[in-house]
């Protein structure tokens, strides 16, 4: 049985505008996945 620390074989792909306040809770969500892109698009926050 998996450990919820094993990764998943997953791509998950996450645009993201100005989503300073949203993006950790985002990330922090798919800790299992096995990789994660983020695509940020002219974002005028700290977002980067």
């Amino acid at each position: 049985m998996n450990s919820a620390l094993d990764k998943i074989p997953v791509s998950v792909l996450i645009p993201a505008k100005n989503e300073e306040r949203n993006i950790r809770a985002c990330l922090e969500s798919l800790r299992r996945a096995d990789e994660i892109f983020v695509v940020d698009s002219q974002s005028s926050d700290r977002t980067v």
